[in-house]
């Protein structure tokens, strides 16, 4: 019976992970011990970026009519890619992404963000700007609204560095965008 109670206790950090997202700063994930997937990301896993206005995110048809047009970030859509012939399609079920300085030390700020269902900021002791996702569930896409960095994808930066789980110890890491 101790034993039993012992093991169930040593159990609940891992519960407790799974349901509410990543609990430490990192982008490997601690819960299954397998290695990651050695296929190339981008074959299973697609991004997309699109210049907005953070308030098109609130008020997406302009009904206020105050939604300005002219962009002031970037809205980050990121989804599983359909594999051809194949009958076990990637998913989405885990998050977890450091966004980076750049050289000149300007974070990256997400203003929206505690107003992701899917994603959260997560609480870094050392100055680090994580996000994870909220809960273990199945995503069709994820997506986040970064402010300012216009030209993002003009100086083909990627201070973006990810790791997407499909299942418990199925993941991709060293995903960077």
């Amino acid at each position: 019976m101790l034993v039993l109670t012992v093991f169930l206790l040593g159990l609940l950090p891992i519960s407790l992970c799974k349901r509410n997202g990543p609990p430490v700063c990192t982008l490997e994930p601690i819960h299954s011990g397998a290695p990651p997937q050695d296929s190339d990301w981008k074959d299973h896993f697609r991004v997309v970026f699109t210049q907005i206005n953070e308030n098109m995110i609130l008020d997406p048809r302009n009904r206020s009519g105050s939604v300005s047009p002219k962009p002031n970030g970037w809205f980050v859509i990121i989804e599983p890619r359909n594999q051809v012939g194949k009958v076990i399609q990637p998913t989405i079920k885990g998050f977890s992404m450091m966004a980076t300085k750049s050289k000149k030390g300007h974070e990256i700020d997400f203003p929206m963000i505690t107003r992701n269902r899917k994603l959260k900021k997560l609480d870094c002791n050392d100055g680090q700007v994580f996000l994870g996702h909220r809960d273990p569930s199945e995503k069709k896409t994820i997506s986040f609204f970064f402010k300012g960095h216009l030209d993002y994808m003009k100086k083909g930066m990627k201070r973006f560095k990810a790791t997407i789980l499909d299942s418990y110890s199925t993941y991709w890491m060293g995903v960077k965008f």
